[in-house]
């Protein structure tokens, strides 16, 4: 059973008063109309790299940036996606250590002193653009309405699109980012998910077979043909073949006795 150790009023410190703009070069704006996510491209793009080198498994990490807040309310501005590299990944669950969580602080103190845990993200390897259950449950201990939650789907084809949500409700923030295939990574097949779980599965692709292919493949299907139809025909004339041995065998001792008796007889008369 859980219980509360602490025991007061939790301080928060307001985001800094800033009036927002209605864009900002180099970035991609989710919104839902009062409130605003402002997400570095650099950030999605290493987000979608991530996602496409982790398949078939997730891969998860945290966001980084500044809460502002302005006449309409509070809005954030996402600077840098960290990626948690001592996380556990599979298929359908990924879970971060420890080690991640200090080299987050460590990283946010030396390369981002003014920055600050606007959220995290993590990736589907097929397309599935809502939150599962568990997704839920962790975007739930993003409490303050200006941090959010990013998701990474892979299609069939290998492209990435990448959907947000704000708060511990998970608010969906439109519009989805669809970033391309770089020149420094490679799309990958991904897999379709299965009903009731989140799995994946890709078929490979073979080249036609070819005439020289096909002889070597009909080959062992008449050496296997011909063994299966011969060796029951060698088998039934063996056992033929003993058969009438022992029969043979069982016939000549009785006409030896016969002999034998008819022997001394002739020679008496």
């Amino acid at each position: 059973m859980f219980r509360a150790v602490f025991h007061g009023t939790i301080i928060r410190n307001e985001p800094a008063y800033r009036p927002r703009p209605v864009t900002m070069p180099g970035y991609h704006r989710f919104s839902n109309g009062n409130y605003d996510a402002f997400v570095a491209l650099s950030a999605l793009e290493a987000i979608a790299d991530k996602a496409r080198q982790a398949a078939p498994n997730e891969m998860i990490g945290y966001l980084v940036g500044r809460p502002f807040r302005d006449a309409k309310g509070p809005y954030a501005v996402v600077t840098e996606a960290i990626f948690a590299e001592s996380a556990r990944c599979g298929p359908v669950t990924v879970e971060t250590s420890l080690d991640d969580e200090r080299r987050l602080l460590s990283t946010l103190l030396a390369d981002h002193p003014l920055a600050e845990r606007l959220g995290w993200f993590h990736s589907h390897p097929f397309f599935m653009p809502t939150y599962s259950p568990t997704d839920l449950e962790n975007q739930r201990f993003w409490s303050e309405p200006y941090q959010l939650g990013l998701l990474a789907c892979l299609d069939r084809a290998g492209g990435v699109s990448i959907f947000a949500f704000r708060g511990p409700e998970a608010e969906t923030i439109r519009p989805a980012y669809t970033p391309s295939c770089s020149s420094t990574s490679t799309c990958v097949p991904t897999f379709q998910p299965m009903r009731g779980m989140e799995h994946r599965k890709t078929t490979a692709k073979t080249a036609p077979p070819t005439e020289q292919t096909t002889r070597r493949r009909l080959l062992p299907a008449l050496l296997t043909l011909a063994v299966a139809v011969i060796w029951p025909i060698v088998y039934l004339i063996g056992v033929w073949m003993i058969v009438q041995a022992m029969r043979e065998g069982r016939d000549s001792p009785a006409r030896t006795v016969i002999v034998a008796k008819d022997g001394p007889a002739s020679s008496g008369e």
